[in-house]
């Protein structure tokens, strides 16, 4: 059995010697700080580790029941025979785990929303795992638009579908 590494990042390292992967604050995973660490990367162009992260915790979500993310879970080892361990006293659903979601799709598209300047900033790049998405009714002050995104080799492309309202893009 060969165990893959995992996208999401844990409270503390597997090599740290208070390691321990269902506790809640030595070894756990929150996905809610994983998309905050995704935003950061993708602040610095780190954009392999944002979709690497995005991964991790997109697959942990297909676990849970409806696909909801808990406030954090166990943070073992990543193999073809196991799941995430859901953490006993976590919070499901919890609002923030729902958001990690939202802030890691605009992490990997590079959204950037700037409402009182009607800007919308687009810098996406999507992984070989994720072809293509269409975002639909984002709100961007007063202005609602659609977008779709699509991988064309290595480059991600994208396009408005949708806008109402005045929105710069940048």
């Amino acid at each position: 059995m060969t165990c893959g590494v995992a996208g999401a990042i844990r409270t503390l390292s597997s090599k740290h010697r208070a390691y321990n992967p269902i506790s809640y604050q030595l070894g756990s995973v929150w996905p809610f700080d994983n998309s905050i660490i995704a935003a950061g990367f993708k602040r610095y162009g780190y954009h392999e580790e944002v979709n690497k992260i995005a991964e991790g915790i997109f697959a942990a979500a297909g676990y849970f029941n409806g696909g909801r993310l808990p406030e954090v879970f166990g943070g073992i080892q990543r193999c073809p025979d196991n799941f995430p361990v859901p953490y006993i006293d976590a919070n499901s659903p919890q609002a923030w785990s729902s958001g990690a979601i939202c802030l890691l799709l605009c992490a990997m598209l590079g959204l950037e929303a700037d409402a009182p300047q009607r800007k919308l900033k687009v810098s996406p790049v999507l992984p070989d795992w994720m072809p293509d998405i269409e975002i639909s009714k984002l709100n961007v002050a007063d202005a609602e638009v659609g977008i779709k995104f699509w991988r064309e080799g290595d480059k991600t492309l994208w396009k408005v579908t949708n806008i109402v309202g005045d929105l710069q893009f940048g």
